[in-house]
């Protein structure tokens, strides 16, 4: 939600209906994750393309230690016309701009 909120896309939707839609997922334990911990979720972006991204997370236990992979694809859809979305050089720029730092 961060990187969504960071880029500006959680303010398109409310304004113009226009937002991120799951596609696929899909992660790889490496060691278990226990309750209650503190984990950290890191998130790098992968790819741009005309409609869709990518999104690379890597999740760490309360040791700092990888606790799992995971990929993500992410289609921007318009939720008031049911279809998707080119990706705008703006949003583009912004998403870029966010990996940079």
């Amino acid at each position: 939600m961060n990187f969504w909120e960071h880029v500006g896309l959680v303010g398109n939707y409310y304004k113009d209906k226009i937002g991120p839609i799951l596609v696929s997922s899909g992660c790889q334990f490496s060691k278990p994750l226990f309750y209650p911990d503190n984990i950290t979720v890191e998130v790098r972006l992968e790819f741009i393309k005309t409609t869709s991204l990518g999104l690379y997370h890597r999740i760490l236990n309360g040791k700092n230690e990888l606790s799992a992979e995971a990929h993500d694809v992410i289609v921007l859809y318009d939720f008031a016309k049911n279809e998707k979305v080119t990706i705008s050089d703006e949003l583009r720029e912004a998403m870029e701009k966010v990996q940079k730092k």
